[in-house]
């Protein structure tokens, strides 16, 4: 029997806080923003290289994101 994980998308990441409640509860986080680049720069610290998306999330793609994002899923 499979079972689907559940998954999340992080808006308004900050350091990773959520995330880590997240993990805890067994849901995966698939992609995460933040505006604040040194947020970004501590969550990436934190959960590695590429794990976040620095920007304005008005001004993102955050369809072409997600997609290119789960392609390595």
């Amino acid at each position: 029997m499979t079972t689907n994980k559940l998954k999340a998308l992080e808006l308004f990441a900050g350091i990773g806080g959520f995330r880590l409640g997240m993990t805890n509860a067994n849901i995966q986080t698939v992609w995460a923003n933040d505006i604040n680049e040194l947020c970004c720069k501590v969550y990436e610290s934190n959960f590695g290289k590429d794990s976040i998306v620095l920007g304005d999330i008005n001004e993102i793609s955050i369809l072409y994101q997600f997609c290119m994002k789960m392609r390595h899923i």
